[in-house]
């Protein structure tokens, strides 16, 4: 067989990338940068139904955007390269391409999300709201998302993002309803639909900041939480004395962060809860036992600083 010949029958032997084993190419899917994953499945339909099926290499979803449309942007991060996918576009044909990305990635049911950050600058729905929305209205599962953070969202979109959620995997909420340009982006006489989800109703962690909660209205949506930091406006002794109960009933809470410029003073709580009066180092004002059990709850107020008041329950050492 001379020289040409066996080139020719070289190249007849050669393996192509569609020739590989479907589980190969699975495989090497799933270990695309989300890119590289997007262009593939433009591909043709077999590369499409592939992508669309493969775990996405995506873990982190950052999204922001405004009311006027002059500034958005949508960060998808992976654990597998260092250099993150990040885009910021004012053009709203590239806005209609990236949002149609994000589709494609909260399509797929193997997507599973460490972080959802969602921020928004406006105190008014606007059409990228609307976008948001449509998408997770329109899927046909609910996303695995362990921690879910809200910046500045209407109502309407946070409820969308919560109602989209898988129960019991998400483990930690963070609201920011920080004022723009003056006014409020959320009503906390309003926010009870969104704490009667089950989806926050099973949640472990929450951080509410910029606003301050109703205690007597709002304290039992925090009932079940190992741990949650808020404001309220103010906190009396029958506060106090709810928390004592509500936190030794439930075994699974550990730290709470009650931020509050008006509650009794150091002396009246002490008297009140029956705390036991040991040394204890600032800022610990005292302690009580939980019935049948060797855990207490302690209770740390920093008078002058104007931090929160902290109510920790941990086991104590015999």
């Amino acid at each position: 067989m001379d020289h040409h010949n066996r080139l020719g029958n070289l190249n007849l032997n050669q393996k192509t990338f569609n020739n590989l084993p479907l589980e190969t190419i699975e495989h090497i899917v799933e270990y695309l940068d989300f890119e590289s994953q997007t262009r593939l499945r433009r591909v043709s339909h077999g590369l499409r139904n592939i992508v669309d099926q493969v775990k996405p290499s995506i873990n982190k979803l950052d999204i922001g955007f405004s009311k006027d449309q002059n500034y958005f942007k949508i960060n998808f991060l992976s654990p597998y390269y260092c250099e993150d996918r990040e885009t910021s576009f004012i053009e709203k044909v590239c806005q209609d391409i990236e949002f149609n990305d994000m589709k494609i990635l909260l399509s797929n049911p193997r997507l599973q999300l460490e972080t959802f950050e969602c921020s928004e600058n406006g105190v008014e729905l606007c059409e990228n709201d609307q976008k948001l929305i449509g998408q997770l209205n329109s899927l046909n599962h609910q996303l695995e998302i362990t921690e879910l953070t809200m910046l500045r969202l209407k109502m309407d979109t946070m409820i969308a993002l919560l109602k989209a959620i898988k129960p019991g995997t998400l483990e930690e909420i963070n609201i920011d309803g920080g004022c723009w340009e003056g006014i409020n982006c959320i009503d906390p006489m309003n926010i009870n639909e969104l704490m009667d989800l089950d989806q926050w109703k099973q949640a472990k962690r929450a951080k509410i900041s910029g606003f301050s909660f109703d205690f007597s209205l709002h304290f039992h949506h925090f009932h079940r939480f190992e741990e949650f930091k808020i404001s309220v406006g103010s906190l009396t002794l029958a506060d106090f004395l709810i928390m004592r109960n509500v936190f030794s009933e439930n075994p699974n809470f550990k730290q709470c962060f009650i931020s509050t410029k008006i509650k009794p003073s150091t002396e009246e709580i002490e008297e009140a809860l029956g705390l036991s009066n040991g040394l204890f180092r600032f800022p610990v004002i005292g302690q009580c036992k939980i019935p049948n059990s060797n855990e207490i709850l302690e209770f740390i107020s920093y008078e002058l600083s104007g931090l929160p008041f902290i109510i920790r329950r941990y086991a104590k050492n015999l």
